[in-house]
């Protein structure tokens, strides 16, 4: 089994939604600067996580866990609570979209002339086939993911 770690410390951003823009009647659909701001952060980490390894086969288990930031506002009672574990995040933004920002460990598609960029941590999203999310309240925030090769020896179910 193999297992790569990656943190990216900071408060999680979750995947925004695509903007859509029309240009000469051609309408064109794009990521938010700032979710391209982060998953470039994401994609330099995942790197160094993998250093020379090239990027894993078969099928994987992701976790992510988006740790976000007590509100400063909140008593001290109740950011205890949350630090314990006691108190759960349930606002935006949603956990999917923690999941969707993943997408920065995959390689490019080929367009045209350019060739495929390789993937860095997996070829290809489809090779997930078991996801393990959360979100929760924690000092220092962060986004913390891990993926697996999965063997028979560590299968769910």
């Amino acid at each position: 089994m193999t297992v790569v770690h990656i943190t990216l410390d900071g408060v999680p951003i979750a995947k925004g939604r695509p903007r859509l823009s029309a240009r000469g009647g051609i309408a064109r659909v794009h990521t938010d600067a700032k979710t391209l701001a982060y998953e470039k952060r994401l994609k330099a980490e995942a790197r160094a996580a993998m250093g020379a390894k090239k990027p894993l086969d078969g099928p994987l288990r992701l976790q992510v866990v988006a740790i976000l930031p007590i509100p400063p506002s909140w008593s001290k009672k109740a950011r205890e609570a949350a630090q314990r574990g006691e108190t759960q995040p349930l606002g935006r933004p949603d956990l999917d979209n923690f999941i969707k920002i993943t997408d920065a460990l995959n390689g490019k598609i080929a367009r045209g002339d350019r060739p495929a960029e390789p993937g860095i941590v997996w070829n290809d999203d489809s090779q997930v086939v078991e996801i393990l999310a959360r979100k929760r309240y924690g000092t220092p925030p962060r986004l913390e993911i891990r993926v697996e090769t999965i063997t028979d020896d560590n299968r769910l179910l």
